[in-house]
């Protein structure tokens, strides 16, 4: 059986990028041979979607149009030959049976499903109980993404997934709950995305950082 490795990338709410445009560094991981892991570009990476609200206040059909607008940003970058294809909502997976994945047990059944190279989840934590259960600051988290299935013999990565936060879009702006425009919460997890497309952030001026 291949050898798997995961990881995934977290994104605090004071590192929101402006909206409109996506910009990366090299590889999140790399063979022990020096080659980046990568996704087979000959046809498009394969998602599926939460069937639950992002939020309070965005319902799904909303937030599966936003992911849509969120991919095709990297889709359409002008040197890049990626492209995505939605597959339906996410598939039932162990503890996961009822269509919204809203409990670290389902997150978990999920998950696992994604390390196996089954299916690529776009997750709508929509009240943070999975930030939260993760041990994650619900306040300053806005959501994490990752690849889950890349094969450390062949190079390619068979899978990938991103946990959205929708505290910080269900209209509620406080001090516990925090509010991001759309504009930059979409913006967040355009840069997210790259990380599910397997990129790092740029090495340049990391030592300003």
């Amino acid at each position: 059986m291949p050898r798997r490795a995961s990881g995934f990338v977290v994104l605090s709410a004071s590192l929101a990028l402006a909206a409109g445009g996506a910009l990366a560094g090299g590889p999140s991981f790399v063979r022990p041979n020096g080659t980046p892991f990568v996704w087979d570009t000959a046809m498009p990476i394969v998602y599926r979607t939460d069937n639950g609200p992002l939020s309070a206040s965005v319902a799904e059909g909303a937030a599966q149009s936003r992911v849509l607008a969120m991919f095709n940003v990297w889709q359409d970058v002008p040197s890049a030959a990626i492209s995505y294809t939605r597959a339906g909502f996410i598939d039932n997976a162990g503890a996961f049976t009822d269509g919204d994945v809203n409990t670290l047990a389902e997150y978990n059944a999920v998950l696992g499903d994604c390390e196996a190279g089954v299916q690529s989840p776009v997750i709508y934590d929509a009240d943070a109980a999975i930030h939260i259960a993760l041990g994650k600051d619900e306040t300053s988290v806005i959501g994490f993404a990752g690849i889950c299935g890349p094969d450390i013999g062949s190079g390619q990565i068979s899978s990938g997934h991103v946990v959205m936060n929708g505290l910080f879009q269900d209209d509620v702006d406080t001090a516990d709950n925090p509010e991001l425009t759309t504009a930059l919460f979409d913006a967040t997890f355009i840069h997210e995305f790259g990380h599910f497309s397997g990129l790092d952030h740029s090495q340049v001026n990391v030592e300003c950082a």
